[in-house]
Formats: C-alpha cells, sequence, structure tokens
C-alpha cells in the first residue's frame, strides 16, 4: 500500500509539471500587425530576452508586421501601441520574469519584425543574449541606442542618415555599417566589452573618432592618428561630419572605409 501511495504520488507530480508555463511545451508561433496611424514620428522600445532576433524594413501599409514564435507560454511578448501627443509609442517587450531565469537549448525563441520604412523612428533596443540581425538601410531612423548582453550582432543602417547612436554590448561581436549617403552630422557612442567591433563608414564625409581601450588591436586604415585620435582628409571640408567615441573594452576595432 505503501509503495502504491508513492507511485500515485510521482504520477501525480508528474503530470502537474507538464502544466507548468515554464516548462517546455509546443512550439508557438503568432503574428502580430500594427496599421499606419496618424502621427508622423513612432519611439519603438524593443526589449529581447534571448534566442534570434531580426528587423527589417516594410513598405507596406503598416507601421509593424511581426512573426513571434516561442517554445513557452511565459515566452509570448507583450506588444503595444498607443498614440499621443503626435508620436505614436510602440512596445515590444519578453516578460519581466524572463531576464531573471537562464535560457538552455530548448528555449527556441524567434522575432522577425518589420517596421515601416518611411515613418521617422527612435529605435531602442535591448537584447540579452543570441543572434541579433537588424538591417534598416534606407529606412527613416533619428536616434538608434542598442544594449546587448553577449551574442552576435548585425547593424545597418546604411543610408539612413541617423543624427544618434549609441551601442553598448557585452561579450561577443558586433558589425555596424554607417556607410552611404550622409544628410546630416552623426554623433556616436560605441562601448565594447570582450569582443571585437567592426565599423564600415563612408569614404566622402568627414570623420573624427576617440579610439580607447584597455587591450587589443586597432586596425584603422587611412586615418591619421595622433593618440587615441583619428581623423580622414575630409574632416572639416564636408558639410556632414561623423563624430564617434569608440571604447574597444578587451577586444578588437575594425574600421572598414567604404569606396
Amino acid at each position: 500500500m505503501k509503495l502504491i501511495s508513492i507511485l500515485l504520488i510521482f504520477v501525480i507530480t508528474s503530470t502537474l509539471s507538464c502544466f507548468n508555463k515554464d516548462e517546455p511545451g509546443r512550439y508557438d508561433t503568432f503574428d502580430k500587425n500594427i496599421q499606419i496611424g496618424d502621427v508622423p514620428i513612432v519611439k519603438t522600445r524593443i526589449h529581447f530576452k534571448a534566442g534570434e532576433l531580426s528587423v527589417i524594413p516594410t513598405t507596406e501599409n503598416y507601421l509593424l508586421k511581426g512573426t513571434f514564435s516561442y517554445y513557452r507560454e511565459g515566452e509570448r511578448p507583450e506588444i503595444n501601441y498607443e498614440e499621443n501627443n503626435n508620436k505614436g509609442y510602440l512596445e515590444i517587450l519578453s516578460h519581466d520574469e524572463m531576464w531573471d531565469r537562464n535560457f538552455d537549448n530548448e528555449d527556441k525563441i524567434e522575432w522577425h519584425i518589420a517596421l515601416n520604412k518611411y515613418i521617422a523612428n527612435d529605435l531602442s533596443l535591448k537584447a540579452g543574449a543570441g543572434e541579433v540581425d537588424i538591417d534598416l538601410q534606407d529606412c527613416n531612423i533619428r536616434r538608434f541606442d542598442f544594449e546587448m548582453g553577449a551574442g552576435e550582432a548585425h547593424i545597418n543602417l546604411r543610408n539612413t542618415s541617423v543624427a544618434d547612436f549609441s551601442f553598448d554590448g557585452g561579450a561577443g561581436e558586433v558589425k555596424i555599417d554607417l556607410s552611404g549617403e550622409w544628410k546630416n552630422d552623426l554623433d556616436a557612442k560605441i562601448d565594447g566589452g570582450v569582443g571585437e567591433i567592426t565599423l564600415i563608414l563612408p569614404s566622402d564625409v568627414g570623420i573624427e573618432m576617440e579610439i580607447s581601450g584597455l587591450l587589443g588591436e586597432r586596425n584603422v586604415p587611412g586615418f591619421f592618428k595622433e593618440g587615441s585620435h583619428y581623423t580622414n582628409r575630409l574632416l572639416g571640408k564636408t558639410k556632414n561630419n561623423l563624430y564617434l567615441d569608440i571604447n574597444g573594452g578587451i577586444g578588437t576595432v575594425n574600421v572598414i572605409t567604404e569606396y
């Protein structure tokens, strides 16, 4: 009788655990589309805990077109949008409790987000870990702030003329494309932790960089160097200029000039 009771307790416990929202379930995917409203500017905030994240432009009549996949019920993102004082406010967020939980191979989170190409956007993005691919070439991006814990990131802001840019990375590799046509100045602050930073810059605008860091290599061909200060031959001779403050941390900084 005692053995039967123990077996019953085991079966009940095992059954209940299958309904725990933190346990792996079936792989769920859902789409979320938000149509364009009546505002000329949108402030977008994306907080992504871990996995694979991609952000691309859309030319359709949508502010947001997104596909979100996850493996546990608690990993379904929160998506909110409202308009106030002639501005739109878009939020795509991992649940707060996810930031306190460790992820393993059973966590299969994928967000594929498309943002409107033409509406002015101030984009703030935070990613815990994983692979991040941001391809917003030719989009109307006014400001871009990106904080990343660990992983690999590709950021394409070619032809955006983004005026303010910041990147704060922990460990991993990041490639940032700021090449193309510039219609205004750029103020950029780039902080890398442990890893490698690769910057792709244009050849036809003035550029001034301050590159600091504890350890690592600096590969900056074609620039005049004075201590940690780097400039190109066009600085002060073009209408628009790029000003970059780069802290490489413990790692490598590569600068590639696109001709």
